[in-house]
């Protein structure tokens, strides 16, 4: 408890550094975004409510947080292109995890299957430098003038072709994570329980294949967040964006370590039909303390980030989709449920301290990032940016600019061709979670 509220007075210090000055209301300097894929508002709610995620509840005093409404497909190719352009599916191109390519190979989308600009790229053009790391759909990475890029690929097979600029990759390959790294991690976050033998009660097929591929995927989050400290110290940024996905993947087998009472009330309780606020409440705490460790590790990047945050930043956290309970699983991508939402906090100048948001949508978070640094934002987009989480005062002094469109001319050129193995990588990996089956075709 007590170093939870040292951690906790040591955020708050460091977030009212940065709220500025309430009597002249400035624009911030540059933006931090950090994603984690799958983050759920109903289990970190519960965790913060019970003085385990201090970095999280800090945020939650002192800024604006509140659940991030998704749409349907519920697939993070999708989303996180969405929350990257302000665009529907319709309008930027990605619809699925795979497509047949003109060779008739099914192949994952890239970034180069990608109609419409990202925030990173708009910023880029108006001569604004940002770094991006392992976002979806980032390989090949493209061509920026004024800012770097780590390509989603990158994570699973580093290469000189999956960073811009190319030369990054010899800076990078000595921070890359060793096995005996992610043995370490393992251990410290107490992952141990999270085997087949220990289950409390049997594990599905895919769930032990997730399993299997578990320690991967912590070695892919390691690395990110390796090279994020890396190249935000020697490449510093006005606008930075970087992503971590095992939150999402622990959150797939979280309700098979669960106690199994709790297990067979919820399907009790469905039996009756939809599952009542008070049993969905009881699954979604159990499934809280199952998935603690991935939300300790969210919470620990979030207190680090905090820690090293510069006055004048505006720090975004966000999600593409949360879980919820259907018919016996814990999921996003049940047709017949609605789409769970994620989570997004806001941190910085201008921004309504302890402000509960309602209503912001996965469409919102690049006009959001475009608005706050003095861009205009498209007309063509869906979404606008989240001026409720800041101040009157600074609404007032820092009014909405629109432009018809960002989409003029060709989007920036790539920096390296198409991998194919690294294709197979991805595919393997869309298997292993269920999202695709043999053939490559959706399973959702």
């Amino acid at each position: 408890m007590r170093r939870a509220l040292a951690v906790l007075l040591v955020l708050a210090g460091a977030l009212a550094a940065g709220q500025g000055c309430r009597k002249a209301p400035v624009r911030p300097e540059r933006v931090v975004l950090l994603g984690f894929d799958g983050a759920d508002p109903d289990l970190l709610g519960a965790l913060v409510a019970q003085g385990r995620l201090p970095a999280l509840a800090a945020l939650q005093q002192r800024g604006a947080y509140g659940p991030l409404r998704t749409f349907a497909p519920v697939k993070s190719p999708v989303l996180w292109t969405s929350i990257a352009t302000g665009k529907t599916m319709v309008k930027h191109g990605i619809v699925d995890w795979a497509h047949v390519d003109r060779e008739g190979l099914r192949v994952p989308y890239e970034s180069t299957s990608r109609r419409a600009r990202t925030y990173w790229e708009i910023f880029d053009e108006a001569g604004v430098s940002t770094g991006t790391l392992g976002w979806w759909l980032t390989s090949p990475p493209p061509a920026l003038r004024h800012g770097f890029v780590v390509g989603d690929g990158y994570r699973v097979r580093p290469g000189p072709g999956l960073v811009h600029p190319p030369e990054l990759h010899e800076a990078l390959g000595p921070l890359l994570p060793r096995p005996h790294d992610v043995r370490r991690e393992w251990q410290r976050l107490g992952l141990l329980d999270y085997s087949a033998e220990r289950a409390p009660q049997p594990l599905p097929p895919m769930a032990q294949s997730i399993l299997g591929a578990y320690r991967g995927y912590l070695l892919s989050d390691l690395t990110i967040d390796r090279l994020s400290d890396e190249l935000r110290r020697t490449r510093p940024v006005r606008v930075f964006s970087t992503y971590f996905r095992v939150v999402d993947v622990t959150s797939h087998f979280a309700l098979h370590f669960v106690d199994p009472a709790v297990y067979q009330a919820g399907l009790a309780a469905q039996s009756q039909g939809r599952l009542a606020p008070e049993a969905d409440a009881r699954v979604a705490a159990a499934v809280a303390e199952a998935a603690l460790p991935a939300y300790r590790l969210m919470d620990e990047i979030v207190a680090k980030y905090v820690a090293a945050l510069e006055p004048g930043t505006l720090l975004v956290i966000c999600s593409d989709h949360g879980f919820g309970w259907h018919d016996g699983a814990y999921t996003h991508y049940h047709r017949a449920q609605d789409p769970p939402a994620g989570v997004v906090f806001l941190a910085g100048p201008g921004v309504r301290p302890g402000y509960r948001l309602q209503g912001a949508t996965v469409y919102d978070i690049g006009p959001t990032l475009l608005h706050a640094l003095g861009l205009p934002v498209g007309e063509d987009m869906d979404g606008r940016p989240l001026e409720r989480a800041f101040e009157p005062a600074w609404r007032e002094r820092f009014p909405l600019r629109t432009v018809a469109t960002h989409e003029r001319g060709a989007l920036p050129g790539q920096a390296g061709p198409r991998d194919h193995a690294l294709d197979e990588k991805v595919l393997e990996d869309l298997r292993t979670l269920g999202y695709i089956d043999a053939q490559g075709k959706s399973n959702e």
